[in-house]
């Protein structure tokens, strides 16, 4: 969230000051494009990895103090990072493009002809982490 704040932001609010354009060209569109979208998958899939961890560290104690090392929690990390980067890297393959949308005075993704089956996609894979999220929240509280 921060990284977002920090980089996409900014250049959100130049274009509704310069009413709705975008001055910096389409390379920086892109790449503001591209960590917005990753900033978004990164912080969903942390917090489903910080819900799962809970869980762990209160639910089954002795396997998360004996299993979950350091080395355990970098891989995961290097896990949501990578896991995060090919979810926002769709343009690379073609399936769509990053570009400046006037209605919404920023750079994200668009598709290049509306198709309900890649929308419902990325819909659907949010809708699960969150659903998953929400099912070990729930576990921990009726533990």
């Amino acid at each position: 969230d921060i990284l977002r704040s920090a980089i996409c932001f900014p250049f959100v609010f130049t274009s509704v000051k310069n009413g709705s354009s975008w001055t910096y060209g389409t390379l920086t569109c892109k790449v503001i494009a591209f960590l917005g979208v990753l900033s978004c998958f990164h912080t969903a899939f942390m917090l489903f990895c910080i819900s799962v961890t809970r869980y762990l560290a209160i639910a089954h104690h002795r396997f998360y103090t004996k299993r979950l090392s350091f080395w355990t929690c970098l891989a995961v990390i290097c896990m949501v990072w990578t896991l995060s980067v090919a979810m926002a890297f769709p343009p690379v393959l073609d399936v769509g493009t990053y570009s400046f949308i006037r209605e919404e005075d920023q750079c994200t993704f668009q598709h290049r002809s509306f198709r309900a089956n890649d929308s419902l996609g990325f819909m659907l894979l949010l809708a699960l982490i969150l659903l998953a999220t929400q099912l070990v929240y729930l576990k921990l509280i009726f533990f």
